[in-house]
């Protein structure tokens, strides 16, 4: 990555269709992190990495087909905060690629195990956990400056489905929230970062994709040609990690009334329950793993009686056997699935999928924008 910290003109090739004013390049100017950040993609852009910015319907990072950063189109219908705003979210995604692809292949089960929407859904949300952390540092860098201007976190505001007036989804006040106790607790920058990203999750989980009444959690999950198990909505998503950044646990409430928690141990799914709205357990699951991969799971009732076993193997396979309530036993095998994301990887091996993007509108004049595609 970069080490010097170059102006931003405005006219670098990486900009591509992109053409900022001068008050957005002043505005850039005004934050080392982003400047750094642009220096790094414009590096991309100069090997072949990655290709220059142009603007769209849509805001993205798309690291799968044609790559690059996609900005408003057309710029001057947005605020130049929003605009800046975005552009350093997407950066947070470009900065975060190979950290991602890692934190994919480690935190991935079989396509077949009943817990593979959520585990798809707690990758996205920490990809964007990440890109939601970048913003709010450029933010402060900016705030810093003499003469500051107003400045814009992406997926900070959101509209609901149906109506035109956006609602605060808590993302920077849980941030805000999560770095002042880091900083009470004396923990290092990148400690502060990790639980940061896990504190930004939570929040962004629920907001609304463009075009779509799903939120984030939701949406990836069925991007990734996954089927949800639980009935949706989602109206709640609390992860934990610790402070180098491990997962510990989560859990996804639903419009059902259904909570589903997951816990881990090194990283690994390691069991998960299903309690109803009442409080009653559904069904405990856990997991024990073998070797290359392979790993098989034991699923049982509130009584404690076995309903389901699957063996999950390194190639991608998988039978799944379950137990009826009376006492039937159905066993079905699987070939290899590949999911969405992981196609979009195979065609471009050395860039991760695409990362879609917290946008959010900041008035009820702007544009439609919830969480693009």
């Amino acid at each position: 990555m970069s080490t010097s910290i170059p102006r931003v003109t405005g006219h670098e090739p990486y900009w591509g269709t992109v053409a900022l004013d001068e008050d957005a390049i002043d505005m850039i100017n005004k934050s080392p992190t982003l400047q750094r950040d642009l220096a790094d993609y414009g590096a991309a852009v100069s090997s072949g990495a990655t290709q220059p910015m142009r603007v769209g319907p849509i805001v993205e990072n798309d690291n799968s087909k044609n790559g690059g950063i996609t900005l408003f189109d057309p710029l001057t219908a947005y605020p130049t905060h929003v605009i800046v705003g975005n552009l350093a979210h997407e950066l947070g995604h470009f900065e975060n690629w190979e950290a991602d692809r890692a934190f994919d292949r480690s935190h991935s089960v079989n396509s077949h195990d009943p817990n593979a929407f959520a585990m798809s859904g707690m990758r996205f949300t920490h990809r964007e956990g990440e890109a939601i952390f970048e913003n709010w540092k450029v933010n402060n860098e900016i705030k810093a400056a003499k003469d500051a201007p107003e400045t814009w976190l992406a997926g900070s505001k959101a509209v609901v489905p149906g109506s035109h007036t956006p609602r605060d989804t808590g993302i920077q006040k849980a941030l805000d929230d999560q770095h002042a106790a880091d900083v009470a607790g004396h923990l290092t920058e990148e400690e502060d970062r990790q639980l940061m990203i896990a504190a930004a999750m939570g929040p962004v989980s629920t907001v609304p994709s463009m075009g779509s009444d799903d939120g984030t959690f939701e949406n990836y999950g069925s991007e990734d040609g996954l089927k949800n198990p639980e009935t949706g909505p989602l109206t709640k998503f609390s992860p934990q990690f610790d402070k180098k950044g491990e997962i510990q646990s989560m859990s996804e409430t639903w419009a059902s009334g259904r909570t589903v928690t997951q816990a881990f141990e090194h990283g690994k799914l390691a069991s998960s329950s299903i309690v109803d709205k009442d409080g009653s357990v559904v069904s405990n699951t856990l997991y024990q793993y073998g070797q290359n991969g392979a790993y098989q799971t034991d699923t049982t009732d509130a009584a404690g009686k076995r309903i389901g076993h699957g063996d999950y193997a390194a190639d991608g396979t998988a039978q799944v056997s379950q137990t009826g309530s009376d006492g039937t036993a159905t066993s079905t095998n699987y070939p290899p699935a590949q999911t969405h994301s992981e196609a979009e990887a195979a065609a471009s091996p050395s860039i991760p999928a695409r990362d879609t993007t917290a946008v959010a509108i900041e008035s009820d004049d702007a544009a439609d924008a919830g969480l693009d595609q």
